[in-house]
């Protein structure tokens, strides 16, 4: 499994992405489940199940503890550690997984690059942030803009929102690095984050951190 990205941040937060090689057999010997998770997983696609596998073996090694967690979904579908206080997001792309953990909520989206993004590009974003994503790297911007509302909505964790109309992106430069602040005004909640964006070969990872308004 070589690691291709590994980066710690501020609030304690840390993010790696990798490339799933392995074949499914090397995660069921590494892993002890618990029974739960073993209910969870118990009608996924081979494809799936592997993705699942290789994210909870990262999401282990990467928070340095002598034992695993297990690794459930409260009742909207968001994921936690059972016993701990981080905040946990995961994201798969293609062979590509990518974690996050943190002290604050996060989200976390990781993307191929691909040009059918301008289909639904309209949907997900005003015309304003559209606009500001114009120009010579106007596909990853967009990419960029996704990720970023995504990431936002995995943070926040519940469902009835829209990404046009409660999530907001402030202006950015498309680019190899990208950092901005966003953004969720839903009825009386209000949270705004930090979000920075990586173009990592033909993928986009994006994490957004809560902060205090």
């Amino acid at each position: 499994m070589p690691l291709k990205y590994d980066h710690r941040d501020t609030f304690e937060t840390h993010v790696g992405i990798w490339r799933i090689e392995e074949e499914l057999d090397y995660f069921r010997s590494s892993m002890y489940l618990y029974e739960h998770e073993k209910e969870e997983i118990a009608d996924l696609s081979s494809r799936k199940l592997l993705e699942w596998y290789a994210s909870r073996y990262l999401l282990y090694k990467m928070t340095d503890d002598a034992s695993r967690g297990a690794c459930v979904k409260d009742e909207y579908g968001k994921p936690f550690i059972e016993g701990s206080d981080r905040f946990i997001s995961l994201s798969h792309s293609n062979d590509w997984i990518a974690v996050a953990g943190s002290k604050v909520a996060i989200g976390v989206d990781i993307q191929i690059i691909v040009e059918k993004i301008t289909r639904i590009a309209h949907r997900i974003s005003s015309p304003e942030e559209i606009a500001f994503v114009e120009g010579e790297q106007y596909i990853l911007g967009l990419h960029i803009l996704w990720g970023a509302k995504e990431s936002i909505y995995k943070a926040y964790g519940k469902r009835n929102l829209e990404f046009r109309k409660h999530i907001k992106i402030d202006p950015f430069i498309p680019g190899k690095e990208v950092e901005t602040t966003g953004s969720l005004t839903l009825e009386d909640i209000h949270m705004s984050f930090i979000i920075k964006a990586f173009k990592i070969e033909n993928f986009v990872l994006v994490y957004a951190m809560e902060v205090d308004a």
